[in-house]
């Protein structure tokens, strides 16, 4: 009885109902697609992040103090050995070594040579006219081993210009498309690449490739193989990073345990990925994006719901005090405006539900350009197009928030429709 009272009351002002009803649709579906585009994101901007961590990432216990200028006192020995004893603890799949130091790339731009068949007298001549004008350019730099690398960084899917590292590579180096820009070359060209450690030491590589990580702060970089590196540096067998990859990101805690539990890593810092502080920071970006966008829409739905209740209570006062005085319990007045709301949630959470799960699929597969502009800002290297990640988790999330809405929404004139005294409510025009 109560249903098909409520049901006729939602049908008295089917425009009033229908906007109603529209509102949670909305409502459901924004927060459906936004959970997935956030999902997507933070999934995107995470396993962007795990390229340079790994699941988990070992390091010397001081270098985190001095981090910041990549410290090469602060190194790793005997990597090769360590690399051969974490290979055997249970979950490990790779094990990298890392090294990261500053570097000078210097080129020589012979186009400024003036030939000797011009005639011009040697004493006429400036030295870049000579020799070449010498370009230089600091940049940081990293040391890594190409062929495995190449399923973890995935480097060779952002070059643009050139190739990956050759199988023997040596004396070879990438560039950040930035870095490349301001050097005025190309890939072909031949650099030399300075560094210091005990001493000031250069050793000639030529540029293989260009690297564009639409990312201004990777795209500083100049990437060099390992054994390029330790040669140039003075460093055999040593690394200032290890990184070690498991069966994924959702197991580096178990993993870490493990690496910890075998004894080879007790005089190493161990971290898993999420316990390194730009991780801890985006997961809290993230948790505050996705909390400011549900109570925008909570509050849209809500005041929307909220609004058509009172009134339909303002409205319905003198039926109300003619329902109470032939013996409805006040119990049931309440019932009848819930059933009411949840009518229009129910209705509002299915369509909703389906509309932006048809949206967050597109976007899945389509994705959502972000703007170069954007994202060369990011403190870590993303792509511009962001594909949403569409959950079961999501859904629920929307659907139980459009129904929770729409029954607090009416939570409050319902009660107070309750609360009308008979006689007053039946005075009333």
């Amino acid at each position: 009885m109560l249903l098909r009272y409520a049901w006729r009351n939602i049908s008295r002002h089917p425009t009033r109902s229908a906007l109603t009803t529209f509102a949670v649709i909305v409502s459901v579906a924004m927060l459906l697609v936004g959970h997935a585009m956030i999902e997507g994101l933070r999934a995107h901007v995470v396993s962007e992040f795990a390229k340079q961590t790994g699941d988990v990432r070992l390091r010397h216990p001081d270098y985190e103090k001095e981090s910041r200028f990549d410290p090469l006192e602060y190194n790793i020995d005997a990597f090769g050995a360590l690399h051969d004893r974490l290979m055997g603890v249970s979950g490990v799949r790779q094990v990298l070594g890392r090294i990261q130091f500053r570097v000078m790339v210097q080129y020589t731009d012979e186009s400024t040579i003036v030939p000797e068949s011009a005639g011009i007298p040697e004493d006429k001549l400036t030295d870049e006219q000579i020799f070449g004008r010498k370009v230089v350019e600091f940049a940081p730099a990293i040391g890594f081993e190409p062929a495995p690398e190449r399923e973890v960084s995935r480097l060779q899917d952002r070059i643009v210009d050139g190739r990956y590292f050759s199988d023997d590579a040596e004396n070879e180096v990438i560039l950040g498309s930035d870095l490349a820009r301001r050097l005025g070359i190309k890939s072909g060209v031949d650099v030399q690449i300075v560094s210091y450690r005990k001493g000031v030491s250069d050793i000639g590589a030529q540029v293989v490739g260009v690297v564009d990580y639409g990312n201004r702060f990777a795209n500083r970089l100049a990437h060099l193989p390992l054994k390029t590196s330790a040669k140039l540096l003075e460093m055999p067998d040593e690394v200032t990073d290890v990184l070690v990859l498991g069966p994924g990101l959702d197991a580096a805690g178990a993993l870490k345990k493990r690496l910890v539990d075998s004894g080879h890593v007790s005089t190493l810092e161990v971290k898993a990925w999420s316990e390194i502080g730009m991780a801890r920071l985006v997961s809290t970006i993230f948790s505050v994006v996705l909390t400011i966008l549900l109570f925008f829409i909570v509050a849209v739905a809500g005041v929307n719901l909220l609004n058509t209740m009172m009134m339909t209570v303002l409205e319905r006062q003198k039926e109300i005090g003619v329902l109470l005085a032939l013996g409805m319990k006040r119990l049931s007045v309440v019932k009848v405006f819930v059933l009411e709301a949840l009518a229009f949630g129910v209705v509002g959470c299915i369509a909703g539900a389906a509309i932006g799960s048809a949206v967050a699929r597109y976007l899945h597969e389509n994705g959502i350009k972000l703007g170069e502009g954007t994202t060369r800002k990011m403190f870590v290297p993303v792509s511009d197009t962001v594909h949403a990640i569409p959950t079961v988790t999501g859904l629920f999330f929307a659907v139980g928030v459009g129904l929770a809405v729409a029954f607090l929404g009416a939570l409050g004139p319902a009660i107070r429709a309750s609360r009308v005294h008979p006689i007053e409510a039946m005075r009333n025009k």
